[in-house]
């Protein structure tokens, strides 16, 4: 089944997109251009449709998905369930995070493409947004504000691979309603869990409590 661009049988890994960086010839001369999103409401979050820009997939085999549940709602605007939507709503259970967000401030041309990181304690956390998260008026984030890592998937890496490194996946997360507990995605992050890097994070993993029932628009 379609679900707003996604596949029923992949779901859970098809919520893993995420915004390529633009490379230029020179390390130090590379743009990374963030753009808003849609004027108009066109597809959720959750969903590749809902940004702008291209989008990319690594490519998962060995992904496991550590959701709970995860059940989408959708009214489709006409018959096709391919076309136009009038609104879609996921609905996962699974390990939620709160996390601290910040505007960098730095002048390192390396570092000219992050234009957000989190933080956890002492933990500093880089993800990958999907549009430009302080230009968006009708989703405003403060400096400082809280978002949410919601654990979606584990990859393990095959042992024949000499590239990579086993992870973990977490959509990025802002509430947008607390009264209602509604959330919409603004990114995507990984969390090493190669030998010798769990100490670095367990604070981070240890506090991650089991939320039932998180409606992500």
């Amino acid at each position: 089944m379609y679900h707003a661009g996604l596949w029923s049988d992949t779901l859970t890994y098809d919520l893993l997109q995420r915004v390529p960086k633009k490379w230029g010839l020179s390390i130090l001369e590379f743009q990374y251009e963030r753009v808003a999103r849609p004027s108009e409401w066109r597809a959720p979050t959750w969903s590749w449709a809902s940004v702008k820009s291209a989008v990319e997939y690594e490519d998962l085999a060995g992904f496991e998905s550590k959701l709970t549940s995860c059940e989408v709602e959708i009214e489709h605007a006409g018959e096709s369930e391919t076309g136009q939507l009038e609104s879609a709503t996921l609905e996962v259970s699974g390990l939620l995070v709160e996390v601290t967000v910040h505007q960098p401030q730095t002048n390192d041309e390396r570092q000219r493409h992050r234009t957000a990181y989190l933080e956890f304690g002492d933990l500093v956390i880089h993800f990958e947004e999907d549009y430009d998260i302080w230009g968006d008026p009708s989703s405003p984030i403060e400096e400082e504000g809280a978002l949410f890592y919601l654990l979606v998937g584990e990859w393990l890496k095959d042992e024949s691979s000499e590239n990579g490194y086993d992870k973990l996946w977490y959509m990025v997360l802002n509430q947008v309603d607390s009264e209602n507990d509604l959330y919409e995605r603004v990114g995507v992050a990984t969390i090493p869990i190669e030998e010798g890097k769990f100490e670095t994070y367990k604070d981070f993993l240890c506090s991650l409590r089991q939320t039932e029932n998180v409606c992500i628009l």
